[in-house]
């Protein structure tokens, strides 16, 4: 008696993916954590500056955006001096970036024709989609006001990917940035219950692809963080007269999310917003559940390590569990100690997250928060 575990096509990771690279690029294998220490993680935004770039009465006068605040916050909380410009982005972290654009073009180009199999059917499509939308963005508003939601869940991993992927790309069709682009943007709120595994998923990354990220302290509203980074984005030198560049903010929503909503994938902020353009290069077209994680799975990209303990869809640790519908039974547990095998080294007590059959049952695990 063998009992082994049905993957759906649609959610795993072929066997065919390693012939899409090249010797040289498995070399820049993503999927494992690099030994890096935390020289530099990301800056921290203080209430106080929130409401200070946010008050009426600064419109005149010299602010810093949060993104060239003089500091840096290290893994275990120490602060750093930083210098008070954006950074260019480094060589080390652009290389792979731009291989894993080639990569995914390489892919794209080679599938794109394939309608007629059962797996990785949209695959292609929503790649090209969503890269052509990210180089739209960065054409329009430029690197330095183009600025990516990254909170370390699945969907903010593949936009991160994604979006680093896109602006090699376009620093590679600019060659006069080579040596000048600064570093992608992205922000992050802080909250008082993160899992510490979303934490360290977000040094490490931050380090690793040399992000220049904005983390709002604790109980910052969304709205308000904002408002400090568009209030504040001045290209050049501000003047009395000087306006703040419109600015694209880079979102991880799918159909079905709560704030999708009827947006597009390009759409202005709400009005009780401040202006800011949404993009949203995996909602339309649609990617689904599993387009998320065959992307991450195809092409071995970080993501958090919750993922593979049975967790769907990440909130705090007060509010979070594994998905009910990835545990396994006993007949899952007794085989896999009668024989020792495993499906990608999976010995928890629930199935990984790619292995969900049912997507409905994506946020299955969050517990509704208590009506006051």
């Amino acid at each position: 008696f063998k009992r082994t575990a049905t993957i759906p096509a649609s959610a795993s990771r072929p066997l065919a993916a390693s012939k899409i690279k090249t010797d040289a690029e498995s070399e820049n294998k993503e999927a494992k954590c690099p030994s890096l220490p935390p020289t530099r993680n990301w800056r921290i935004c203080t209430k106080s500056v929130v409401k200070g770039l946010s008050d009426p009465s600064f419109t005149n006068r010299p602010v810093t955006s949060p993104f060239e605040q003089s500091s840096v916050i290290g893994r275990e909380g120490e602060d750093r001096p930083r210098g008070t410009s954006s950074e260019a982005w480094s060589a080390e972290a652009y290389t792979p970036a731009l291989n894993l654009y080639d990569r995914l073009m390489g892919y794209c180009d080679q599938h794109k024709d394939d309608r007629n199999t059962t797996e990785n059917v949209n695959l292609p499509h929503l790649v090209m989609s969503a890269l052509d939308i990210l180089q739209q963005s960065y054409r329009l508003y430029g690197p330095q006001s183009v600025i990516g939601s990254y909170n370390g869940g699945k969907d903010a991993c593949v936009i991160l990917h994604l979006m680093r992927a896109a602006y090699a790309n376009y620093i590679r069709e600019h060659p006069s940035l080579k040596d000048v682009a600064c570093q992608p943007k992205t922000i992050y709120f802080e909250h008082e219950d993160e899992f510490p595994e979303v934490l360290d998923l977000l040094h490490e990354t931050v380090v690793e692809y040399d992000l220049n990220m904005v983390a709002f302290d604790k109980g910052i509203k969304f709205a308000d963080g904002l408002c400090s980074v568009v209030a504040t984005n001045f290209i050049g030198d501000k003047t009395e007269n000087s306006r703040p560049f419109p600015m694209a903010f880079v979102l991880g929503t799918r159909k079905g999310d709560p704030n999708a909503g009827n947006q597009g994938a390009f759409a202005p902020s709400s009005s009780f917003m401040p202006p800011f353009m949404r993009v949203n290069p995996i909602l339309m077209p649609e990617w689904t559940y599993a387009d998320v994680w065959q992307f991450l799975r195809f092409f071995e990209l970080r993501y958090c390590q919750l993922y593979d303990e049975g967790y769907t869809s990440l909130g705090t640790v007060k509010d979070t569990m594994p998905c009910p519908a990835l545990k396994k039974d006993e007949l899952d547990l007794c085989w896999e100690e009668d024989t020792g095998n495993t499906v990608d080294d999976c010995t928890g007590e629930y199935w990984p997250a790619y292995m969900l059959k049912d997507w409905d049952q994506e946020r299955a695990g969050r517990t509704k928060k208590k009506t006051k």
